[in-house]
């Protein structure tokens, strides 16, 4: 594994979980799935200085986790990165949901414990997403787009229909499109605001 400072790896992903067995299984999951996991943090600082350095493609968060800096605050942090977050957590309440989408909005609200199908569809459609979503702004700019960025991102295939297996997984695929869209909206608001 090459880790050089600020490398942007096409598919890689960087782990926030307080849970070492957790933490463990995610990994070994994500590496079936084709991903490159750069690291597992265990708490909230960690993750940012993490994903500072490495610049993953994506970063699967814990909400509650060691330290001062919570899953959701870290995420914030991450997030003004341009770089996408998938939250999973226990705390599946109402509340939390909330909390999260109010403070951070990631690409995707997982509730542990996680079914593989939902997490390998959750993972790709964030790590498509933040790359789509990513080149419009670079293309806003004048940047030029770069062709293979994404030819080692996992493809989805079938329509987003087919990807809607089960209640849980319609469930998710939901948060994570309530997520997308407020994000897609605060983001606009910070690159065109209003001119009075």
């Amino acid at each position: 594994m090459n880790e050089g400072k600020g490398e942007i790896k096409s598919k890689s992903i960087l782990i926030v979980e307080d849970e070492a067995i957790t933490a463990l299984n995610l990994k070994l999951d994500l590496e079936d799935l084709g991903y490159e996991v750069i690291g597992i943090v265990d708490n909230g600082q960690d993750a940012i200085d993490k994903a500072v350095q490495y610049r993953p493609s994506l970063t699967i968060m814990d909400i509650n986790l060691k330290g001062d800096i919570n899953g959701i605050q870290a995420a914030e942090k991450i997030l003004a990165l341009d770089l996408a977050v998938i939250y999973l957590t226990a705390n599946s309440d109402d509340m939390t949901f909330n909390d999260a989408l109010n403070q951070s909005p990631a690409s995707a609200f997982i509730s542990k414990p996680y079914n593989i199908n939902t997490l390998s569809k959750n993972v790709a459609l964030a790590i498509n997403r933040q790359s789509v979503e990513s080149e419009k702004v670079n293309e806003a700019r004048g940047i030029s787009k770069d062709e293979n960025k994404n030819s080692d991102v996992p493809l989805i295939e079938g329509s987003e229909n087919d990807l809607i297996e089960s209640s849980q997984e319609e469930e998710n695929y939901q948060n994570y499109l309530d997520y997308s869209d407020l994000q897609k909206r605060q983001k606009m608001s910070i690159n065109y605001p209003l001119k009075l």
